[in-house]
């Protein structure tokens, strides 16, 4: 791809994202006060959510291997660093 190609991409993406939050403000209005139902049920989800996604991850990825103590292991092969990039990029 040459570089006129490349700058005539970058500016359309640039001018969609400008223009497509035009509204924003209208629908982030801030709100007078808290409502503590929908807070609590939000919160609730949350960690509901939260909680189920490690334990569905613990028994799909993990569950075939054997569990031992805190350690520090070259998994170069094994895993290829993708464990370590998800780590990085998720924290």
């Amino acid at each position: 791809m040459n570089r006129k190609a490349a700058y005539c991409i970058l500016f359309s993406l640039l001018n969609f994202t400008c223009f497509s939050q035009s509204n924003l403000n209208q629908f982030l209005t801030p709100s007078d006060s808290l409502n503590i139902s929908q807070r609590n049920t939000l919160v609730i989800s949350e960690a509901s959510i939260v909680g189920l996604s490690l334990i569905g991850l613990n028994s799909l990825w993990y569950n075939d291997y054997p569990r031992s103590k805190f350690h520090t292991i070259n998994d170069g092969n094994e895993w290829k660093q993708m464990d370590k990039f998800g780590h990085t990029f998720t924290a």
